[in-house]
């Protein structure tokens, strides 16, 4: 499987909906939602390349949640 592919797959797991007409809406948020994919995958390789244990490495949806409270704090 080619990195696009799984970066497709990824996004699809937890896309940030939002209801809107205006294209530059739609496309700020498949942007975003291919930035937390890309940084997520590369995150992971990271994290396999140091040796870190599978169960310590964080989730997609976890890694997620992770990114939005930075934002929000």
């Amino acid at each position: 499987m080619g990195g696009v592919d799984l970066s497709d797959r990824m996004m699809s797991y937890y896309r940030v909906s939002v209801q809107t007409k205006k294209w530059t809406i739609r496309m700020l948020m498949n942007f975003t939602d291919l930035a937390l994919a890309n940084s997520w995958l590369l995150y992971h390789q990271d994290e396999q390349d140091n040796g870190t244990p599978r169960k310590a490495t964080m989730k997609f949806l976890e890694f997620r949640l992770v990114v939005a409270q930075v934002f929000l704090s």
